[in-house]
C-alpha cells in the first residue's frame, strides 16, 4: 500500500496531527503488510502511545522523499515500528525536532531478521529522556546521511540495543556531530560496528564522546577511513570500547585528533578479559587527557586480563596526559591469575607527547594473590622522539609490579625489545629519558632491555633498567649493532651483555667487547638531523666519516 503526496521545492502536502493525535497507525492484517510513505510532510503528530507520526506493525515500511517534523510519542517520536521479518527503509528524508521517551526520531524493536536502513537522509535535532535521540534499533544500516544535534541519556545519534545478540551498526559516508548525552555514546552507542568513510565530531558524553562500543564475544569492530575530532567524554573522548571475550577492535586508515577526556582522550579500551586492539595506518594526534592516556588508553576492570595492542604504520603525536601515558597508556591488574600486557609498535612514529610518567608510552602490569605480572613491548622499524616525562620515562616507561599481599607468591617480568629503530631527543625530569624499566615483586623480579640495530642518542638519559625483590632480582640490558651515546647517563642496569659492534660515548662500559667503540663524541659520530629516508618513520643518518658507517654486525 502506497501513500504518495507532494514534497518538493514548489509544492508540499502537509499532514498535521495538531499535537492532539498520531497521524498514521498501521496495524496490518495478514494480507497487507507493506507500507510506503512517499513525498509527504508529517508534522505535529502526538501519540499517547507510540509513533507520533507513524505507528507501524507489519513486515516492511518505506519512508521516501518525506519530512517528519515536530512529532511526539512515548516510543518513537516520529516513527515506531514493530518489524517482523523485513526492513524499514528511510531514503532521501528528513526526521527532525521529534521527541520521545526512547527513539526520538525512529524507534524499531526488530526481534528477528530485520533492520533499519537509512540512506541519503537527515536525522537532526531529536530528543529523548532515555535512549536513542535520533535512532533506536537493533540492526541498523546508515549510508550517506547526517545525524546531528540529537540529545539523549545514551546514544543521542544512534542507539543499537546491545541486549540483543544481533546488535549491529554499519555506517558509511556519513556524519555524526554535536550530539549530547548525559551517559554513554553521544554519537553512537552500539554492540558490533563496521564504520567507513564517516566523520564524528563535536559530540559530548560521560563515556565515549563519539562512540560507545560494547562488542560481543569474538566479534570484530572495524573503523576505517574515518575521522573523529573535537569530541569530549570523561572516559574515551572519541572512542570508548568495552569488549567481550576474544573480541577485536581495529582502527585502520583513520584520524583521531583534538579529542578531550580524563582517560583515553582519543581511544579508550576497558576490559576484564582477553582483547586485541589494532591501530593501523592511522593518526592519533593532539588529544588531551586530564589523567591517563592522551592518545590511547587500554586498561582492565578487574581480575585476569591479557591486553594486546598493535600499532602499525601509525603516527601518535602531540598528545598529552596529566598523570601517565602521553601517547599510549596500558594498565592491567590480575588478582587470581597472570596479568599480562603485550604492546607492539611497528613502522610507526611516537613523537612529541607529554605526561608526568611515560611521555610517549606508559605500560604497567600489576598482580596479586599467587599471580604474575608481565609487561612486554616490542618496537621495530619505528621512531620514538621528542617525548617528555616530567618524572620518569620520556620515551618509554614499562613497569611490572606485584604485591603478593597476605604472604602469597607473586612474580614480575618487564621486557623491552627495540629493533631497527630510532629513540632520540626524549626527556625525563628524573630517570630514563629514553627508556625507563622497572620490575618489583615480593618474591622475584626481572627486567630485560634489548637494543638491536638501534640508534639511541640525545635523550636526557638513556636506559634506566631497575628491579627490586627479596628473592631473585635481575636487570639485564642486551645490545648489538646499536648506538647508545650522547644521552648524558647512557645506562643504568645490573648487567650489560654486548654482542658487539656498538657505539658508546662512555669511556668505560662494563660488559663491552672488543668490537664495540667507546668514548665516541658527537663529532666522531657525525649524525645528521632527524629526517625521513623515504618512509613514514624518521632516522638520524650518519654523515661522511662517521665512526658508525659500515661498523655494524657483519
Amino acid at each position: 500500500m502506497v501513500f504518495k503526496g507532494l514534497y518538493n521545492i514548489i509544492d508540499t502536502l502537509f499532514i498535521s496531527g495538531q499535537k492532539t493525535n498520531g497521524i498514521f497507525q498501521f496495524d496490518l492484517t495478514s494480507t497487507v503488510k507493506n507500507i510506503t510513505i512517499d513525498s509527504l510532510s508529517l508534522i505535529r503528530g502526538k501519540s499517547n502511545f507510540h509513533g507520533g507520526a507513524i505507528y507501524f506493525n507489519g513486515d516492511s515500511l518505506f519512508v521516501l522523499n518525506s519530512s517528519l517534523t515536530d512529532n511526539e510519542g512515548i516510543y518513537g517520536g516520529a516513527i515506531y515500528s514493530n518489524l517482523t521479518t523485513a526492513q524499514m527503509i528511510i531514503d532521501n528524508s528528513c526526521i527532525k525536532n521529534n521527541k520521545a521517551g526512547n527513539g526520538g526520531g525512529i524507534y524499531s524493536k526488530s526481534l528477528f531478521d530485520s533492520s533499519i536502513c537509512i540512506t541519503n537522509s537527515f536525522i537532526n535535532d531529536n530528543e529523548v529522556s532515555t535512549d536513542g535521540g535520533g535512532v533506536y534499533g537493533v540492526s541498523i544500516i546508515v549510508d550517506n546521511s547526517e545525524i546531528n544535534n540529537n540529545r539523549a541519556y545514551n546514544g543521542a545519534g544512534i542507539y543499537s540495543d546491545i541486549n540483543y545478540a544481533t546488535s549491529f551498526l554499519a555506517i558509511n559516508n556519513s556524519e555524526s556531530a554535536f550530539n549530547f548525552v548525559t551517559n554513554k555514546g553521544a554519537g553512537i552507542y552500539v554492540g558490533a560496528l563496521n564504520m567507513k568513510n564517516t566523520v564524528l565530531h563535536s559530540d559530548t558524553a560521560v563515556y565515549g564522546g563519539a562512540l560507545y562500543i560494547s562488542a560481543p564475544s569474538q566479534s570484530i569492530t572495524m573503523i576505517s577511513n574515518s575521522t573523529l575530532y573535537n569530541n569530549y567524554a570523561g572516559i574515551g573522548g572519541a572512542i570508548y570500547s568495552i569488549p567481550s571475550d576474544s573480541s577485536f577492535l581495529t582502527i585502520d586508515s583513520s584520524v583521531i585528533r583534538n579529542n578531550y577526556g580524563h582517560h583515553g582522550a582519543g581511544i579508550n579500551v576497558t576490559t576484564s578479559i582477553k582483547s586485541v586492539t589494532k591501530i593501523l595506518n592511522s593518526e592519533v594526534i593532539n588529544n588531551t587527557s586530564f589523567q591517563y592516556g592522551g592518545g590511547v588508553n587500554l586498561s582492565n576492570l578487574h581480575n585476569y586480563t591479557n591486553l594486546q595492542l598493535l600499532v602499525k604504520n601509525t603516527v601518535i603525536k602531540n598528545n598529552e596526559a596529566t598523570i601517565q601515558g602521553g601517547g599510549i597508556y596500558c594498565q592491567t591488574t590480575g588478582t587470581t591469575d597472570s596479568s599480562k600486557i603485550v604492546v607492539e609498535i611497528d613502522s610507526s612514529v611516537i613523537d612529541s607527547n607529554l605526561s608526568n610518567n611515560g611521555g610517549g608510552i606508559f605500560i604497567i602490569a600489576r598482580a596479586d594473590f599467587n599471580s604474575k605480572a608481565i609487561s612486554i613491548i616490542d618496537v621495530k622499524n619505528s621512531t620514538i622522539s621528542n617525548n617528555v616525562a616530567i618524572t620518569n620515562g620520556g620515551g618509554i616507561f614499562v613497569e611490572s609490579n606485584t604485591t603478593g599481599s597476605g604472604g602469597t607468591v607473586a612474580e614480575s617480568e618487564s621486557t623491552v625489545n627495540i629493533n631497527t629503530s630510532t629513540i632520540t631527543s626524549n626527556l625525563a625530569g628524573l630517570k630514563g629519558g629514553g627508556i625507563y624499566v622497572e620490575s618489583n615483586s615480593n618474591t622475584s623480579s626481572s627486567s630485560q632491555v634489548k637494543l638491536i640495530n638501534t640508534t639511541m642518542v640525545y635523550n636526557g638519559a638513556g636506559v634506566y633498567n631497575y628491579t627490586t625483590s627479596p628473592g631473585l632480582d635481575k636487570s639485564e640490558t642486551i645490545i648489538e649493532s646499536s648506538i647508545l651515546a650522547l644521552n648524558g647517563t647512557s645506562l643504568f642496569s645490573d648487567t650489560l651483555i654486548s654482542f658487539g659492534y656498538n657505539v658508546f660515548s662512555d669511556a668505560t662500559v662494563l660488559g663491552s667487547v672488543i668490537t664495540d667503540q667507546l668514548n665516541v663524541d658527537s663529532m666522531m659520530l657525525n649524525l645528521g638531523s632527524l629526517q625521513s629516508s623515504g618512509g613514514l618513520t624518521f632516522t638520524l643518518i650518519p654523515g661522511v666519516g662517521s665512526v658508525a658507517v659500515d661498523m655494524g654486525s657483519p
